[in-house]
Formats: structure tokens, C-alpha cells, sequence
């Protein structure tokens, strides 16, 4: 990927992307960007090379235009997040807590047939409460 086209996908990441760390056994991860443009999503998923589209579900309003989300999984983002971590300015600590849960991804990781250690899941615990942290809405 290009730098012009890596600062690009940070950019949208900072204003209009959420890092997501869901609180199962796994702690699954993900990155997703959302948007009404979906030149813009399909862009993104274009230059990057990773993750797949979907729309939100229907608009509650009539008003209201629908959505597509651009979701990269744990497995791309490894790479994805080596490329953007340098032009990330607003989303930059959830990079680091999110590069440090993929320390802990290997294979298909967290599965029956592949459970995770106690240590890894330690850190994907800490991981998913530092990103609540992050994500946290309102006054800090």
C-alpha cells in the first residue's frame, strides 16, 4: 500500500472508525469504518486489500440515509494496522491496545480445539478493558 493511501485509511480511522474487542471467551477483534458513501467504503476496502462490506440495517428514519460498514478481522489487521499505525493521530492508543490482543492471535486461536493460555487470555481481558476505557463516551 501506498503512504498516501495508508495516511488516507488512518484519516477515516480517526474520524469514522471504531476498534472493537467483544467480551466472550475469545475477545474477538475487529476494525470498522462506517459510512453513507459507499464509494468511499468500497475505496477503502479497495487500496487496503482487506476486510468485506456490509450495510447497517435500514435507516430508522426516512430521512436518514443507509450506512455500509467496511469491518477488517483480527487476521487482516495485522498487517493493516503496521501500515496506518504512523498516521493515526485521535485512534492511536486503541492501535497499540489493539496490536497488543493480536500478540496473542495464532491460527484460529481461542477455539474448542485450540484454547487459549491463561496468560493470553490475562492480556485479552486487559486488552478489552483498556479499550472500553478508550472508547468511552463522554467527559473523561
Amino acid at each position: 500500500m501506498k503512504n498516501i493511501d495508508a495516511a488516507y485509511i488512518a484519516g477515516f480511522v480517526d474520524g469514522e472508525g471504531c476498534f472493537s474487542i467483544a467480551n466472550n471467551r475469545e475477545h474477538k477483534a475487529m476494525l470498522y469504518v462506517v459510512c453513507t458513501d459507499s464509494d468511499t467504503i468500497q475505496y477503502l476496502k479497495t487500496i487496503s486489500g482487506y476486510g468485506k462490506i456490509t450495510t447497517t440495517s435500514q435507516p430508522i428514519k426516512s430521512y436518514w440515509k443507509q450506512a455500509f460498514r467496511w469491518a477488517v478481522n483480527s487476521h487482516d489487521m495485522i498487517m493493516l494496522l503496521t501500515q496506518i499505525e504512523p498516521y493515526l493521530v485521535t485512534k492511536k492508543k486503541q492501535c497499540h491496545v489493539m496490536q497488543e490482543w493480536l500478540t496473542t492471535l495464532r491460527g484460529w486461536g481461542g477455539n474448542k480445539s485450540n484454547p487459549l493460555t491463561k496468560k493470553e487470555f490475562e492480556i485479552r481481558q486487559d486488552c478489552y478493558q483498556r479499550m472500553k476505557q478508550l472508547n468511552k463516551r463522554g467527559i473523561l
